[in-house]
């Protein structure tokens, strides 16, 4: 029940990079829970 609500009000922290070669990757990379496949 607290997980259900704490994940609700759960925001995504920004991006650490905006522009550069990490920029890139972290947008073409998927998360680990998916096998982190680029593409």
């Amino acid at each position: 029940a607290e997980v259900a609500r704490r994940l609700e009000a759960w925001t995504p922290p920004p991006p650490r990079w905006e522009r550069g070669v990490f920029a890139k990757y972290a947008r073409s990379v998927s998360s680990a829970a998916e096998g982190a496949v680029t593409g």
